[in-house]
């Protein structure tokens, strides 16, 4: 099974982090493995930052 994942980044360290695009409806609340600073993230906002190159997972 084919999932699409967005790289998203944390605004106050800047460390990305991989998310499903399951994972995000309209919003989500995401987890910065290294500041561990809870970050709000709506799907527009990943759509825009990764644009039309999503990472394919097999």
């Amino acid at each position: 099974m084919r999932s699409i994942s967005y790289l998203i980044a944390c605004p106050k360290c800047k460390a990305a982090r991989r998310i499903l695009a399951d994972e995000i409806l309209e919003s989500a609340f995401v987890l910065c493995l290294k500041c561990y600073e809870i970050n709000a993230v709506s799907r527009t906002e990943v759509m825009q930052v990764v644009g039309d190159n999503p990472d394919i997972l097999e």
